[in-house]
């Protein structure tokens, strides 16, 4: 056996400004601080995306006194079936994942304006807090044509996650794009009822099942609103400006007035009284597959436990859909699917989606498959980055997207029609057959509303509601 080992060291300094994937498929459009690149996914987004980074750092330059002498550079993707973004440390860059998609923590916002202000948040955050010096070692070696590494780095004022992700959404709540909602309260409120509230070590980083994953945010944004609203001469800026100077865990005392754990002691107290005041009303419901464990969780079930949805082979969010055998016990017989199924009656198919390589975009993304009850599996939509479905009678109905565009469509055999189409503002969150309409829970801007659709067009069953429908289930009784 031979190693060869290699050691590399590098020293980066900070970008004056970047462009953004740079290809013959991206293009690029600039303003006065910002550099925008798109592709034909996102260009219908592009002078909308400008402005709102524009209206973003007007904000933050007026309540901070943040200011840039380059540009930062934007880019908006759409390959993936979820809505997420990222900021640079080494780069002044941000990209955003456009698809708006459903978060199972927290409420409706305008996505774009959210995920940009966030990152953007990042973006000043940590320049504000952080010196531009990284260092970088990696380590490789190659033994018989295979190769492994490990990588170290040293970042000036490390910070836990829980305060670069509070930060950022107290920025982005600056902007007047997010809120601790009631579903973030309700999550913050579970936690503390059932003594699943991170300690400040495990809110430090990312780890455990999407729910922790989300508390670390959840409890980062609350506790600095705790503080912000007992602290009435501390903003964001001279926080930002105090950690830079003496460091996080010294910087955060000066500006809090007491140390970390102490606030964060003043902060759970203050858990306890905002809660306790709150009747639990015990769950008179038994659990139909029994108590498998905290982490693992069913997340669909069609036919009264027959065919289920399930994390149970892991301790995070990856699902197995299992059917019961001749003998009544649950199988798994198809690894790694979504979270959602589907019965039909008339046929007995179970009907899920699953991750496909798109060799067109180049990415991992969505179709319908479906499985007999003899086993057979088979595929029903080809790159139609469908998340939302339903079975009945023989016909499939489905959510399709592309570029920004909602569609929903009906496949019988192998003819499909397509029904309605939305623009990029509106998500689809579920779908329902119902006789010769369709019921679906949209998401048109920042709330849900519940629409029957017939003919081509689309109803709100429930105009003057005052809150978010997420579902209807079609009844005849």
């Amino acid at each position: 056996m031979r190693l060869l080992p290699k050691i590399a060291l590098l020293l980066a300094v900070a970008l004056v400004s970047v462009n953004a994937y740079p290809g013959h498929r991206w293009k690029h459009c600039q303003s006065a601080h910002f550099t925008l690149s798109y592709n034909e996914t996102t260009a219908h987004l592009a002078k909308q995306a400008l402005g709102i980074a524009e209206e973003i750092y007007a904000t933050f330059r007026q309540r901070f006194g943040w200011k840039i002498d380059y540009r930062v550079s934007i880019a908006l993707r759409d390959d993936g079936d979820y809505s997420n973004g990222a900021a640079y440390t080494l780069s002044p860059l941000v990209t955003i994942d456009c698809r708006k998609t459903k978060f199972d923590w927290r409420g409706e916002t305008a996505w774009l304006r959210t995920a940009l202000s966030h990152e953007l948040a990042h973006h000043f955050t940590l320049k504000a807090m952080r010196i531009p010096l990284p260092i970088h070692v990696s380590i490789g070696t190659a033994s018989q044509g295979l190769l492994t590494s490990t990588s170290a780095g040293i970042m000036h004022n490390p910070l836990p996650m829980w305060f670069v992700e509070g930060v950022a959404q107290w920025g982005s709540l600056e902007f007047r794009a997010d809120t601790f909602d009631v579903y973030r309260e309700m999550l913050l409120r579970d936690a503390w009822k059932s003594g699943r509230i991170l300690t400040l070590k495990e809110m430090a980083r990312f780890d455990g099942t999407s729910r922790e994953y989300e508390l670390v945010y959840n409890q980062g944004f609350d506790f600095l609103l705790f503080l912000r609203g007992r602290k009435p001469a501390g903003s964001l800026d001279s926080l930002c400006a105090w950690v830079m100077e003496r460091g996080f865990k010294n910087g955060f005392r000066r500006w809090c007035g007491k140390s970390i754990e102490d606030a964060y002691a003043s902060w759970r107290a203050f858990l306890d009284n905002r809660f306790d005041a709150f009747p639990v009303e015990p769950l008179a419901a038994q659990p139909l597959f029994g108590n498998r464990g905290a982490l693992t969780y069913e997340s669909s079930s069609p036919d009264n436990g027959t065919t289920v949805v399930a994390n149970w082979a892991h301790d995070y969010p990856v699902f197995d859909l299992y059917r019961k055998d001749a003998s009544g016990l649950l199988k798994r017989v198809v690894k790694d699917v979504g979270p959602w199924c589907v019965h039909d009656p008339f046929n007995g198919e179970a009907f899920f989606a699953r991750k496909v390589y798109n060799y067109r975009a180049g990415a991992v993304q969505n179709d319908i498959y479906s499985i007999d009850v003899s086993g057979r599996a088979r595929r029903h939509t080809r790159n139609a980055r469908s998340m939302v479905y339903d079975a009945k009678n023989g016909l499939l109905a489905y959510g399709a997207y592309e570029n920004g565009t909602t569609s929903i469509r009906i496949k019988k055999g192998e003819s499909t029609s397509n029904v309605i189409s939305f623009g990029p503002d509106t998500a689809l969150y579920s779908l329902a057959l119902w006789d010769q309409a369709l019921i679906a829970t949209l998401a048109p801007g920042s709330h849900l509303s519940l629409v029957r659709i017939e003919d081509g067009v689309a109803t709100d069953l429930w105009p003057e509601r005052k809150c978010d429908i997420f579902d209807g289930i079609p009844w005849n009784g």
